[in-house]
């Protein structure tokens, strides 16, 4: 069969620097071929190169054709979205937040065809209802906050199909979503694939992803394709010892077994939240229970939407519950008396999902480290600043990096390990980790959980750690909460629990979780359009 869309000899140099080098592979109508390799490996680069939105400066050569006629990497922005449709990883970023839905993808179709006001709005609706967001079930006059992640999601992919292309180019779609969602996703683009035609370049740095849906695979790393193949071989046999290291890497560190746990550190009762009027749907949280003692490790798992986020913000004070009590150390926060709570919330410290907007660029590392040195009960001199900013360092294992230098000239895990030297600069006994690894590649993730389980080893820390990867759950917690729909709907040891789950949504959740050669199921139609 003719190739729809062929590269030859990519290669993309910048200031000097060689970003691709001799990058070249192919693609057929109807198929999904991945590409994969760890942060920094070129994937991105490439689907840059093939939509025309290289750096500035870029410098390219090689040939791409697209139904065997050649295309010039500088006349591509025509084509962007009429033959080659993309989709980004986070579609908060991507949606404009003043229009709605509908709004966002008529205009999509009005770019690429002579459509008036009426039609565009008509041939949008359709558009929605074939990613999986019928009007009966989400209004199009929606706005993308009402949303959640996966539902924002489809509308990017709504708004990529647009112009109809024959190629889409999903990078990195699924890598903030919950695993039932990100099956979703992952089945609604196999079957678009399938059913459109379409030729899709599925990127991610999740091998799972990769092996579960797409035909054949490209590795990249360092800027070049060192292996490509189909699918089922190439996992089965890997020859570079890039893929073999990136298979290796695939499953989280082995478990550390729980230790002594001392006194309740931390705890929640009757936790409720809402964020409408009773009679405009259920609450965000509802009489939620909680209790985490000082070294122990918990994790919370759920869906977008399950109440996680809203769990953790009032635990740390930050979004105060409607009713319903936090204790820390047996003491109740109160976030009217500020002096106190922030006496409290010293002991509790956070570390959010990405450090680039969590390091202030402006500034550098000793000054970013040395932050929440405010909370400590007494003023720390010049002194005992610098020894506890270089302490922190030290453990997180960038003991010989200067404190001038800024976030931009660091890599992804270590600004990861920034943001734990932050937290625990004060010394506290638990540290809650939002998604602290999900945007991260198998390798930098694996060190970052090694990290973790080090501390906790070393200092007796105590984590609540928040994330929608039940293999990350496995290697470095000790107990496991289930939230849905704002309730705790299961809860148990975290071996027994993921091993053998009882619970429905539970077990719903393990068969979602994605492995090297499975397709995770697809869910039941009452969850398709979240």
């Amino acid at each position: 069969m003719t190739s729809r869309l062929r590269v030859e000899g990519l290669s993309v140099t910048l200031a000097g620097r060689t970003l691709l080098s001799e990058v070249s592979f192919e693609a057929r109508r109807g198929e999904m071929i991945g590409m994969v390799g760890d942060s920094g490996s070129g994937k991105s680069m490439t689907a840059l190169a093939l939509i025309g939105l290289l750096p500035p400066g870029s410098q390219v050569q090689g040939s791409l054709n697209l139904d065997d006629a050649e295309v010039g990497w500088d006349r591509l922005a025509p084509l962007r979205g009429r033959r080659i449709g993309v989709v980004f990883q986070e579609p908060s970023s991507a949606l404009n937040p003043l229009m709605t839905i509908s709004d966002q993808v008529a205009e999509g179709l009005c770019l690429h065809a002579p459509l008036n006001r009426m039609e565009a709005h008509r041939e949008a609706e359709a558009l929605l209802d074939r990613v999986g967001l019928p009007s009966s079930a989400v209004s199009s006059d929606r706005y993308p906050h009402e949303l959640s992640g996966g539902q924002r999601q489809r509308v990017a992919l709504a708004i990529a199909l647009a112009g109809r292309p024959d190629i889409l180019i999903a990078d990195e779609p699924t890598t903030a979503l919950d695993v039932t969602t990100q099956a979703q996703i992952l089945h609604l683009l196999a079957r678009l694939t399938a059913t459109e035609g379409l030729t899709t370049l599925l990127i991610s740095h999740d091998l799972g992803v990769i092996g579960g849906v797409c035909s054949r695979v490209l590795v990249m790393s360092h800027g070049r394709l060192v292996e490509q193949g189909e699918t089922t071989r190439l996992l089965e046999a890997p020859s570079h010892p890039v893929t073999r290291r990136l298979m290796q890497n695939y499953d989280p560190p082995e478990p550390v077994t729980a230790g002594p746990q001392g006194a309740v550190l931390l705890e929640a009762k009757g936790l409720t939240r809402r964020y409408l009027p009773a009679t405009d749907g259920p609450a965000a949280l509802h009489n939620v229970h909680l209790s985490i003692r000082a070294g122990e490790r918990v994790g919370v798992i759920g869906e977008s939407g399950s109440g996680k986020s809203t769990l953790v913000r009032s635990l740390l004070g930050l979004d105060p519950p409607d009713s319903g009590r936090v204790t820390i150390a047996g003491v109740a926060v109160d976030p009217s008396q500020r002096r106190q709570t922030r006496e409290q919330l010293r002991q509790v410290q956070v570390v959010f999902q990405d450090p680039v907007s969590s390091l202030n660029p402006r500034q550098p590392i000793g000054r970013i480290l040395a932050e929440p040195l405010h909370l400590l009960p007494h003023r720390p001199t010049k002194e005992e600043r610098q020894r506890r900013v270089r302490e922190a360092l030290a453990s997180v294992g960038l003991g010989g990096i200067s404190e001038h230098a800024r976030p931009h000239e660091f890599s992804g895990g270590q600004r990861q390990r920034l943001a734990i030297a932050r937290a625990l600069v004060i010394e506290p006994k638990l540290l809650v980790l939002d998604e602290a690894v999900s945007a991260l590649d198998a390798a930098t993730r694996n060190e970052i959980l090694l990290l973790l389980q080090e501390l906790w080893r070393s200092r007796g820390l105590g984590f609540l750690f928040v994330t929608h990867d039940l293999s990350v759950v496995r290697s470095v917690t000790d107990r496991v909460i289930v939230l849905r729909h704002g309730e705790i709907v299961d809860e148990g040891p975290t071996a027994m629990l993921l091993t053998c789950p009882e619970h429905p949504y539970t077990r719903e959740l393990v068969g979602a979780t994605p492995s090297l050669g499975r397709r995770p199921p697809l869910q039941s139609g009452s969850h398709d359009a979240q």
